[in-house]
């Protein structure tokens, strides 16, 4: 008797009838239906964007190694802050607040202890009543003494007792 294996008159399908012509073309049709139900985006990445990618993929490596070496590159330039951080403008009420609270408030002491005035004589006062409150530029205007008279003898005197006062205090 005659090994099956070697006698190539005998049809293959007749030993396994699982594998049939007939059988086949059910599995043929479900196949054609399940790539015609398949989404458009699955038919783009299965189709075109796997040629792109294996077309250019020595290109996509490249420009991928090169991105990576320019962001290695701004990477190593990071440091820490060197100052700290404005988070409001120096002209902000509160920071000019601060300001003249640190730098300002505390001027005498900086300055040896010696305050430096300036003053005015022969002035009555300063006339406010028509001046706009709004507007800070606006102080009013000067009210001079009409009775003032430096060429006095006694008001010279009295200038001079005020500065040795104002120097001794």
């Amino acid at each position: 008797q005659q090994d099956p294996q070697q006698d190539p008159q005998k049809d293959p399908q007749q030993d396994h009838p699982q594998y049939s012509q007939i059988d086949l073309q059910p599995d043929l049709q479900d196949l054609q239906q399940e790539e015609e139900s398949i989404d458009p985006v699955s038919k783009f990445f299965e189709g075109r964007w796997n040629s792109f990618v294996f077309k250019y993929r020595y290109l996509i490596t490249l420009a991928f190694f090169g991105w990576l070496a320019f962001a290695m590159t701004q990477a190593f330039q990071i440091s820490p802050l060197t100052k700290g951080e404005k988070f409001i403008d120096d002209y902000h009420y509160m920071i000019r607040a601060y300001t003249i609270f640190k730098q300002e408030f505390d001027r005498s002491v900086q300055q040896k202890r010696y305050i430096w005035n300036q003053v005015v004589l022969g002035i009555e006062g300063i006339d406010r009543s028509s001046i706009d409150k709004w507007n800070p530029g606006e102080v009013g205007t000067t009210k001079y003494d009409p009775e003032f008279d430096l060429a006095d003898p006694a008001a010279q005197e009295f200038v001079q007792e005020l500065f040795e006062t104002l120097k001794v205090n």
